[in-house]
């Protein structure tokens, strides 16, 4: 701990941001009795100062814009430390500057950027991201562009995000739309109803397999895929477990489920003891 850099960080009124003097009191905190040789790591001036490592390195750059901080001898830490990826950059505190009458011009001051502020069409002047009007760290950045205004909510306006809970094409369950081509080269809207009995969120699940998998999305294809369920409507078979089946294994295409029987139909059995009965009641049989 160097007492004459903190007593120098406590005495100095260039920097009135309560923000950026903690980071500075941070840095002079391991700066020698003359300012040098200061290079902690952001870590450990974020765990001192209690602050995002973000408000960290802004406050950085607005003690170094305001003059009370520079580079400092980089060659310092490469010899101290030998990893390259933990090396932290060497800082100066110019502990030569208390009042802001001492703060040298913006292109003399080591890591400054002169940026040009419009100030009127055609007319610009140079500042040092310093308020000119005040001896307190400008509050906003010189670097990058300001920030974007809030948007405005306006609750009587609909939202457009999708509901999460239903699917894509929950809202086809009733009718889907077509643009296809005609003989004649024109392209024409074209309506097709689909039935009641058609579940919606199993059918808007098939429909994004198919749309993943690249499947034609035609009024004949789809024509062929509803006369298919409504096969295995009739026959008993459960349309909503058929559509999940092709959904999850990825199929464009709806089957017939195997080994299974209709929830309306009766697997034929043939029992084996009654064919024996039959088989010695027959007028045929002759004992042997």
């Amino acid at each position: 701990m160097s007492v004459q850099a903190m007593t120098w960080a406590w005495a100095q009124t260039v920097v009135t941001d309560p923000l950026a003097v903690s980071v500075l009191l941070a840095y002079a905190n391991f700066a020698t009795p003359s300012g040098e040789d200061c290079f902690p790591s952001t870590e450990v001036i974020v765990q001192m100062t209690k602050l995002s490592e973000r408000t960290v390195r802004k406050k950085v750059d607005d003690l170094i814009a305001a003059g009370v901080m520079e580079m400092g001898d980089q060659e310092i830490v490469r010899l101290k430390i030998a990893h390259a990826g933990r090396r932290p950059v060497n800082y100066r505190l110019r502990m030569d500057i208390l009042t802001p009458d001492d703060v040298p011009p913006a292109d003399s001051i080591s890591g400054v950027q002169i940026v040009q502020e419009t100030t009127g069409r055609g007319a610009s002047h140079a500042s040092q991201g310093c308020s000119s009007g005040s001896l307190g760290v400008q509050l906003t950045s010189f670097r990058g562009a300001p920030a974007a205004p809030k948007p405005i909510y306006n609750p009587n306006k609909p939202s457009k995000t999708p509901n999460p809970l239903q699917s894509p094409a929950a809202s086809e369950a009733a009718s889907m739309t077509f643009r296809e081509q005609d003989d004649d080269g024109k392209i024409r809207t074209v309506s097709l109803d689909l039935p009641s009995w058609l579940p919606a969120e199993a059918w808007g699940g098939y429909l994004q397999t198919r749309k993943a998998k690249k499947a034609p999305r035609t009024v004949r294809a789809i024509q062929g895929v509803l006369r298919k369920l409504e096969a295995f409507r009739s026959a008993g078979h459960d349309v909503e477990a058929i559509l999940d089946t092709s959904t999850e294994r990825g199929w464009t295409g709806v089957f017939e489920p195997k080994g299974s029987f209709p929830a309306s139909a009766t697997p034929k059995r043939q029992s084996f003891g009654r064919s024996l009965e039959q088989h010695f009641a027959s007028p045929e049989f002759d004992g042997r």
